[in-house]
């Protein structure tokens, strides 16, 4: 009991802050809260998402789970330092592309055309989101 209560406790009640919060704000203007209310909505579809999986799993025995090693940490906590230092001067969109593309790599995904697929989704998406639909301003370097 107390393993499925600790699987489900953390995101049921994160989800709840989320509700809360919305119900706390919903009367500021729209332009204020917009950002807030895309990050709450994400964070609900990812809990969700959690939620259904562990209920999809709760009766299969746990899996060995893949551990990343003192080598992979290290690399991707440089290569994570890197891209913040060179997102001003090549370009958001640019450094998150070939970001995005190097972790798939380093976490052991080998298909280049399914990297370079998702590479490319995953920064389209980015553009469509804060520059179309949040209107925001993206650091744009000497390739953007």
């Amino acid at each position: 009991m107390l393993k499925v209560l600790d699987k489900f406790l953390i995101p049921i009640f994160t989800l709840l802050l989320c509700v809360v919060y919305v119900a706390k704000t919903n009367k500021m203007e729209w332009i204020v809260i917009r950002y807030p209310y895309v990050i709450i909505a994400v964070i609900a579809v990812l809990l969700g998402s959690i939620l259904i999986s562990e209920m999809k799993n709760r009766g299969q025995e746990e899996k060995e789970k893949e551990s990343v090693s003192p080598r992979q940490f290290i690399l991707l906590t440089v290569s994570s330092l890197v891209y913040l230092l060179l997102t001003d001067v090549v370009g958001y969109f640019t450094t998150t592309l070939i970001f995005v593309a190097f972790l798939m790599h380093q976490l052991g995904n080998r298909n280049y055309k399914q990297i370079a697929i998702i590479a490319v989704f995953f920064t389209g998406l980015q553009y469509v989101f804060f520059r179309l639909v949040l209107n925001l301003p993206i650091p744009a370097g000497f390739i953007v």
